[in-house]
């Protein structure tokens, strides 16, 4: 019913026991509206999403785009980036580039071009249509978070994926620890508030050690004091 999947009807806060996923199926047109913002906010916050693949509108967008940008990951990434690369930068790379030099190269008007060679966005609405400046939002992602990325944004086609391949995937990206705003081995922390921590660890350690030495000449005095009584 209406009230009983309100998420005012929960008792309690869900994301307290763990980490909110996503899964995103196509809809039809007018069928729900800002799903594409809500996709991309759930992706930058690194919550697990789940895009199903060859399902309508936002979702196959999506789907199309993710799989482009994620050539990255894979074997012999310059040579499966290629078709995406801009046209200037493509001739500076050579070898195996790193991930940040490849996504440097990728351009975002490519990877739009080849969504919409892919499926017909003419019957979207247009707050649906992926943009330039929503490519180049993942792309942006990458670049920060690029193991969140490659963990917790998963596609899965159910016309071509069997449950070998889709399992795995779909346990990757919900059981991921790289879930949440900052990355786990972020540089985002506090400098001077981890020196204080480690100042404070190399003072306990000495304090540890003295201590034991006290109670160590205690126990050795008592010792002697028995012996001579």
């Amino acid at each position: 019913t209406t009230k009983r999947l309100d998420h005012e009807a929960i008792p309690f806060v869900p994301s307290l026991l763990a980490p909110i996923g996503y899964a995103f199926f196509g809809t039809p047109r007018g069928g729900c509206t800002a799903k594409k913002k809500l996709i991309m906010q759930a992706m930058r916050s690194a919550s697990p999403v789940v895009l199903v693949d060859n399902t309508p509108n936002v979702a196959k967008q999506l789907s199309l785009a993710v799989t482009a940008l994620r050539r990255v990951y894979e074997h012999a990434p310059l040579s499966n980036c290629r078709p995406f690369l801009d046209d200037s930068a493509s001739t500076a790379l050579t070898g195996t580039p790193a991930l940040q030099e490849l996504l440097q190269a990728v351009s975002p008007g490519k990877i739009l071009q080849y969504v919409e060679d892919q499926f017909d966005v003419s019957g979207m609405d247009n707050s649906d249509k992926l943009t330039p400046s929503d490519i180049m939002g993942l792309m942006d992602f990458m670049k920060r978070r690029p193991q969140a990325f490659r963990e917790m944004v998963c596609v899965l086609d159910p016309l071509m994926d069997n449950m070998d391949k889709a399992m795995p995937q779909m346990m990757a990206a919900f059981t991921s620890h790289h879930t949440g705003l900052n990355e786990c081995n972020s540089m985002g922390f506090n400098h001077p508030l981890l020196l204080k921590a480690w100042g404070l660890h190399a003072k306990l350690t000495r304090m540890e050690v003295a201590f034991r030495r006290l109670l160590t000449g205690t126990v050795f005095l008592a010792f002697l004091a028995l012996n001579m009584s």
